[in-house]
């Protein structure tokens, strides 16, 4: 495998975690709004938007929490993979550089 090859699938890495990352986010922003919305009253408009039905306000109340710190572990995870992806490419590309440099500088 040679090393633009493997720069290649480190560019790949860093795309789909930073999709997987934007997801998360779009899914928190949601949540919390959600969550700030049955906090505000708003309990029975959720519900019947969520279950299609009124008066579930109360499994909001329980269900909602539970996502919110779910979705921010998992966004942990998934900061690390991206930050550890783009910091490992960076890196390769820069030894990449100076070696390519040192080869074509002239005796």
């Amino acid at each position: 495998m040679g090393t633009g090859e493997v720069i290649g699938n480190f560019t790949s890495k860093i795309g789909l975690d930073q999709k997987d990352l934007e997801k998360n986010w779009t899914s928190q922003l949601a949540s919390v709004g959600a969550s700030l919305g049955v906090i505000l009253g708003l309990g029975s408009l959720i519900s019947k938007r969520m279950f299609e039905a009124p008066g579930y306000e109360n499994i909001l109340y329980l269900i909602l929490p539970l996502i919110n710190f779910y979705l921010f572990m998992r966004f942990g995870g998934l900061l690390s993979a991206f930050s550890s992806a783009r910091f490992a490419a960076e890196k390769m590309v820069k030894s990449y550089y100076q070696k390519a440099e040192l080869a074509v500088e002239p005796q």
